[in-house]
């Protein structure tokens, strides 16, 4: 197993190898977050490979937890997803987030598109019965690398 990486405060989350010029080798880190417990991976779009407009990061969740922290806006577009770790249409967990104004209450697989400054989060797992994936993805424009 890869030697998991822990993040630098003011650094980047996370260093992959690009192996040729399209093909990334993506290298485990640790969560900021303490109660994800497994190591994740993520893609981090031009720092990876140049030209490349999404990064996406993907954890797989076995405790409750608050994954996102406060409600924030961003000025790109992102998508969130909870699915079933192994099936990923089996679905035994319960959360919450801020969309907007509302608040959702989630029981099943889902994924909230969040267009550029919407306000959202935090996405709250009350309940996990079986592990369950958190992926987020999100356009990386230039200026954001």
């Amino acid at each position: 197993m890869a030697e998991v990486q822990i993040p630098k405060p003011g650094g980047p989350l996370v260093v992959n190898e690009r192996k040729e010029q399209t093909i990334v080798e993506l290298k485990p880190w640790r969560s900021v977050i303490p109660q994800i417990t497994k190591p994740m991976v993520a893609s981090m779009g031009h720092a990876d490979v140049p030209g490349s407009h999404v990064a996406i990061g993907f954890a797989i969740i076995t405790e409750p937890c608050n994954v996102s922290g406060p409600t924030h806006a961003h000025d790109f577009d992102q998508w969130i997803y909870l699915v079933g770790h192994g099936d990923l249409s089996e679905f035994d967990a319960e959360a919450e987030m801020l969309v907007g104004d509302e608040t959702v209450q989630i029981n099943y697989p889902f994924y909230a598109y969040i267009p550029a400054g919407m306000p959202h989060c935090p996405l709250i797992v009350k309940r996990v019965g079986k592990p369950i994936m958190f992926v987020d993805a999100r356009e990386v424009p230039e200026k954001h690398e």
